[in-house]
């Protein structure tokens, strides 16, 4: 019935479209060309965040003022533990020995 319709309005604005035409042609309005472009851009987007080409930023907010205290601590160490440029020393600890506290 649609194509019908869609035959009739091209008879009447003088195209020269037969049904075969318009049964294999694809009707799409402006619409669905937008939501095919924004679906193309985030399946792009997710495909370079899950190969890692690129990365989903996070970023989290203190809950309570603790917290927040809390965090800016630990931001504060790790900044001064950064600039010293401190190397982690492994610690190798036999099977049968208690380990280190």
């Amino acid at each position: 019935m649609f194509i019908a319709l869609l035959h009739e309005m091209a008879i009447c604005l003088g195209y020269d479209f037969d049904r075969t035409h318009i049964t294999n042609s694809w009707y799409a309005p402006a619409a669905h060309a937008t939501v095919e472009k924004e679906l193309h851009l985030i399946r792009g987007a997710l495909a370079d965040i899950l190969t890692g080409k690129s990365y989903l930023p996070v970023i989290g907010y203190a809950t309570s003022v603790a917290e927040a205290k809390e965090i800016a601590e630990m931001r504060k160490l790790l900044r001064h533990w950064l600039k010293r440029n401190q190397q982690i020393q492994p610690v190798v600890i036999a099977k049968d020995s208690e380990p280190p506290s």
